[in-house]
């Protein structure tokens, strides 16, 4: 079995068989494909375009930084250190197609290229990456703030208990203290008594 990064640089490649050499999702592979089509050898257009075999080393390398995380930008940035970038090579159409091609009118504006539409979509998925990121921590924010509004509220659910208890304890002193007058001067009276008592007897006797 031929080894991924092996090529035929006269070969000719679908998107479907670079996904297949590198065992990934077409979808994947038709992604990497338009976002750097650049760095990518290739002849044709639309879904005449086909592969140089040579492409297969760029797209290796494409993988390898992929899996390193990085973002398609720092992807594109270390491509355009190793490999120079690729005009591409239309296939020569019949004859009586450039004929027809002369008779069509040219458009006012001229299309998105492929390769600007994989830009817009990198840039777009960058752009939603960061408002999930955002509003995620919005989110989190918005629950940190109900759980310090319910932290206060028994903040103060307890100071008001403890305000309570103070006055209460207040209160109970205010008691005690005059429970002990009271009683101070219950043994008084008993002590006069007693001494009358003692006295009336003696007296008696």
């Amino acid at each position: 079995m031929k080894n991924a990064t092996t090529h035929d640089n006269h070969a000719l490649l679908t998107i479907a068989e670079l996904a297949t050499r590198f065992s990934l999702p077409e979808s994947t592979a038709r992604y990497y494909c338009k976002r750097f089509l650049d760095y990518l050898p290739h002849v044709g257009e639309g879904k005449r375009r086909r592969y140089r075999g040579n492409a297969v080393a760029v797209f290796a390398v494409i993988l390898e930084e992929m899996k390193k995380n990085k973002n398609a930008m720092a992807v594109e940035a270390v491509l355009s250190n190793k490999f120079p970038k690729n005009i591409d090579v239309v296939v020569p159409k019949p004859q009586a197609q450039q004929q027809n091609n002369h008779l069509a009118i040219s458009p006012a504006v001229s299309p998105v290229s492929e390769a600007d539409a994989g830009r817009f979509l990198a840039l777009m998925e960058q752009q939603t990456s960061a408002m999930q990121s955002i509003a995620g921590t919005l989110e989190a924010i918005a629950k940190r703030d109900s759980v310090i509004q319910h932290l206060e509220q028994a903040l103060e659910t307890r100071n008001e208990e403890v305000t309570q208890l103070r006055k209460e304890v207040e209160h109970v002193k205010t008691l005690q203290s005059e429970s002990e007058k009271l009683h101070q001067q219950d043994l008084d009276q008993m002590r006069k008594w007693l001494g009358r008592i003692a006295s009336e007897q003696a007296n008696g006797k």
